[in-house]
């Protein structure tokens, strides 16, 4: 499946979820969240969540915090406020 079909996929689902109400909208929403994981996974991509989320778990790896706070004393982050709170 190409990225144009991907994403196609995925609108229709977020199209199809917002006709829904409660516990059916909750469970549209979170096999589309499955979804988007899967497609992701499958064409080897990651999003801006997943940058954050993977630049976190490598900086807590044994060493490599210890190796950049030898380094570095400052690091600049742009666009402060739009991380998310595991990133501070």
């Amino acid at each position: 499946m190409d990225k144009k079909a991907i994403k196609q996929e995925i609108k229709s689902s977020v199209k199809s979820a917002k006709s829904l109400k409660g516990e059916e909208r909750r469970s549209a929403l979170s096999k589309l969240k499955e979804l988007v994981k899967e497609k992701k996974a499958e064409k080897k991509m990651i999003d801006f969540s997943d940058m954050e989320q993977l630049t976190l778990k490598v900086l807590r790896s044994p060493g490599i915090a210890e190796e950049y706070r030898g380094r570095f004393r400052y690091v600049f982050v742009d666009e402060y406020q739009d991380i998310l709170r595991a990133t501070v």
